[in-house]
């Protein structure tokens, strides 16, 4: 069967011998001998996506993942300190089995971020969320998050300073706000657009999430969209984390599909997020980025005019090593998201 082939291929591709993958190359009857592993690999999935992606478009996400990690960093902070450089000061994560909806807590309150790290991979490891294969077949997971900073600021900024690289596995995870609005926004009335030839309107009387959600997005609002009653003390770390995942399982109750355009690729040319002392991380203009500069104090034009907010936000956002990049479903669904360009790891 050509779709448990795929499956099976997409599966273990990168588990397969050099001979293995040297014969399913013949049988696309393309020349491996003067490619190295990983070309030969891209080559194959290049070949086989399309046939994925057909395969997979009728999945639910019970189907793409065995697990979600909810987690919900709680930082130090000053209020109205736009030079503040925030630290992690609790690690909270909740597992969500997809199958199941049983929930594992986990908390670390180390000393410092590398050990609350070494010990949040341990807990990981501990259930089998280490990438080692369970009868033949590791369990896919996916970190799940309230919004786009936990992961793509402090987790980064913490990296950077511990002079760490970005863990792999942490360089793709969902933003719950972004699920939750699209899902409901859709279940609710789909919005329909008009084009007049000069632009585009959305039709009188149809929903949007501007509409459905006028006051914005954040946890309480979800919940109380949900009927769920906050558990426990806002802004505590495990509180939240547990709220989160409440609104996960409700999610994946009614049918929401927990992917495409919900998962955030950090990506960068440089090779790696780490900066020494001898050499900065560039993007594309060159221009210098050290996420220690991050948060400056907006000027007076920026607070006269009411963009003070949006100033601070895109500073962080444009000075980060590791950018944020929206996953499409094409690429999703064809595991493209996976095969992350800012990889450290060199040929195996």
């Amino acid at each position: 069967m050509i779709n448990e082939r795929v499956e099976y291929l997409f599966e273990f591709f990168e588990s397969m011998s050099d001979i293995e993958l040297q014969r399913e190359m013949e049988i696309i009857d393309e020349d491996s001998s003067e490619l190295k592993r990983s070309k030969i690999i891209a080559t194959l999935r290049d070949h086989y996506r399309d046939a994925l992606i057909e395969l997979r478009k009728k999945y639910s996400t019970r189907k793409f993942y065995n697990y979600f990690i909810v987690i919900d960093f709680e930082c130090s902070c000053e209020e109205n300190n736009y030079d503040f450089e925030h630290e992690i000061i609790e690690f909270p994560a909740v597992m969500i089995s997809v199958e199941s909806c049983n929930i594992q807590e986990d908390v670390d309150k180390a000393p410092t971020f590398p050990i609350a790290l070494q010990l949040f991979r341990g807990w990981m490891a501990k259930h089998g969320l280490d990438g080692r294969r369970n009868m033949g077949k590791a369990r896919r997971f996916c970190y799940i998050t309230d919004g786009p900073w936990d992961i793509g600021k402090f987790f980064q900024m913490e990296c950077f300073r511990s002079n760490q690289s970005i863990p792999h596995d942490f360089r793709c995870f969902m933003n719950i706000r972004r699920s939750f609005v699209n899902f409901y926004t859709m279940q609710s009335q789909p919005p329909r657009y008009h084009c007049d030839g000069n632009s585009v309107h959305v039709v009188e009387g149809t929903t949007t999430k501007e509409k459905l959600f006028p006051n914005g997005i954040s946890l309480n609002i979800m919940l109380k969209h949900l009927n769920i009653q906050f558990t426990g003390r806002e802004h505590c770390g495990m509180d939240d984390t547990l709220n989160i995942a409440f609104i996960v399982i409700k999610l994946l109750e009614e049918g929401a599909e927990l992917r495409q355009k919900l998962v955030f690729n950090e990506k960068t040319k440089a090779p790696s997020c780490v900066a020494s002392t001898s050499s900065s991380i560039e993007n594309d203009d060159k221009k210098e980025k050290n996420p220690k500069n991050i948060l400056k104090m907006p000027n007076e034009e920026d607070k006269s005019n009411g963009n003070e907010k949006i100033f601070v936000w895109k500073k962080w956002w444009d000075e980060m090593p590791y950018k944020l990049v929206r996953i499409t479903r094409y690429e999703f669904l064809g595991d493209r998201h996976l095969e992350c360009e800012s990889c450290d790891e060199g040929d195996n």
